[in-house]
């Protein structure tokens, strides 16, 4: 009785995890603008973000590049001292909660902001153009 429990238990979490990826948003292609004067990219494939320039009290000299995770999550942590000053930690946390959507935190030293971004719209996906079926002429006497 206990493994009949302990087995679909086990296939109930295998199903649960494999929804969440397959539920886990893609980004959208393309610049991508939010709060505080933040900007990045997003490959086409979108599974990496470059030119993370945020801005805000979190605003630097330096842009970032990370990994989009297959569940539509980012994150980045660093060390860095400006200036000759002490050095100081980075964090970066954010998701995808939709194709053209995302949210996260920034903290730097006391500075700790949240932001939202927003993408492009996704471009239209056009259905292929069908021809016409040739239609059959009736025969011509002449």
């Amino acid at each position: 009785m206990r493994r009949f429990l302990a087995v679909g238990l086990a296939s109930l979490a295998v199903v649960a995890v494999s929804a969440g990826v397959a539920l886990a948003a893609k980004p959208v292609a393309g610049e991508w603008h939010g709060t505080k004067s933040l900007n990045f990219t997003v490959n086409s494939a979108g599974t990496r973000i470059t030119q993370f320039a945020p801005g805000g009290c979190a605003a630097g000299p330096l842009s970032w590049t990370m990994k989009v995770a297959a569940n539509g999550s980012f994150s980045l942590k660093k060390k860095l001292g400006l200036e000759g000053g002490k050095p100081v930690q980075f964090k970066i946390k954010g998701r995808f909660t939709a194709p053209t959507t995302a949210a996260g935190s920034i903290s730097y030293g006391k500075c700790k902001q949240k932001f939202k971004a927003t993408g492009p719209a996704p471009a239209p996906t056009e259905p292929a153009p069908t021809e016409p079926a040739p239609q059959d002429e009736p025969p011509t006497t002449s």
